[in-house]
């Protein structure tokens, strides 16, 4: 058996006070309670969150800060309508702001800039040109729980991201394969193994086609895969 829940009702941290105990959220295993802020605001929070001190108000007080550091940094760098510029304002947002439509996938669920880029934009641009940056690139963290931060991110291409998500269970409709006791994303599977299409492999797997022929079995023309099958 797991360890009794820890009531939390009345546990208050900063501008945070536990009402009631909340829905789990995703994959999530630990306990989530209800939280009523200062500001009248209630949101749905993890205890490991509440417990660390990494959330402390509905974001309200984020979204404030936020505001004014995009406001005074974007009359400094005249930066203001470069891809970079775009991608930093957009990661503080998420993490920051209880307005923006991703905020349930990184701010509430306790993800947050380090103060380093979030006070800083400059900052964020030096570490970007040391580690890669470039415009087909994508900012990407590490460990998909933790912050926006040095150590936690890098520069890769959306589709590096999109097998991380899914790896990690947070893309829907995510199709895998199993090959020599290794399960690879479907994407990652062809970029190391296959030699014909990933969709042309997939619909010959899904006919019941053995992998090993189905990665690599080439189509004549005139000849179906049926009867090529056959011949082997």
């Amino acid at each position: 058996m797991g360890k009794p829940l820890k009531d939390m009702i009345g546990y208050r941290v900063h501008r945070l006070t536990v009402i009631a105990r909340g829905e789990t959220q995703g994959k999530s295993t630990g306990a989530y309670w209800i939280c009523q802020c200062d500001c009248g605001n209630k949101t749905n929070i993890a205890g490991q969150h509440l417990r660390t001190g990494a959330i402390k108000s509905c974001g309200c007080h984020n979204s404030k800060v936020a505001r004014e550091r995009m406001k005074l940094l974007s009359t400094k760098h005249g930066m203001c309508k470069t891809r970079i510029y775009k991608i930093w304002t957009g990661m503080c947002k998420r993490c920051l702001s209880t307005k923006d439509k991703y905020f349930h996938r990184y701010g509430a669920r306790g993800i947050t800039v380090c103060d380093e880029w979030s006070n800083n934009f400059m900052s964020f641009v030096e570490w970007s040109d040391k580690n890669g940056y470039a415009e087909n690139l994508s900012i990407d963290r590490i460990e998909n729980n933790g912050n926006y931060e040095p150590s936690n991110c890098r520069w890769t291409t959306k589709r590096v991201q999109a097998n991380n998500r899914a790896r990690e269970g947070n893309l829907k409709n995510t199709r895998y394969i199993t090959y020599q006791g290794v399960t690879y994303v479907l994407s990652e599977f062809a970029d190391k193994y296959l030699t014909v299409d990933m969709d042309t492999f997939w619909s010959r797997l899904q006919r019941g086609i053995p992998i090993d022929q189905a990665m690599s079995l080439p189509i004549r023309p005139g000849v179906s895969l049926k009867s090529r099958l056959t011949e082997a």
